[in-house]
């Protein structure tokens, strides 16, 4: 298909550990779009936000770089 550039999938990691409100940030199409928000769903694992020691909500964007 000869299709590069770059997809970021932007979500919130709630103060709960939560993930949420997933969207396309910026998107290349070909189904490349479609494979990094499905393989973010699946596999994002991270730790909660704090600031000053109290958790909060944090949002943000996973690139994937497609070649």
């Amino acid at each position: 298909m000869d299709v590069e550039g770059t997809v970021v999938i932007a979500f919130t990691v709630t103060k709960t550990g939560e993930l949420k409100d997933f969207e396309i940030a910026q998107g290349i199409g070909h189904y490349c779009d479609q494979y990094a928000l499905k393989y973010t769903k699946q596999h994002a694992e991270y730790s909660i936000g704090t600031v000053k020691g109290k958790p909060v909500d944090v949002r943000l964007g996973l690139p994937f770089f497609f070649k």
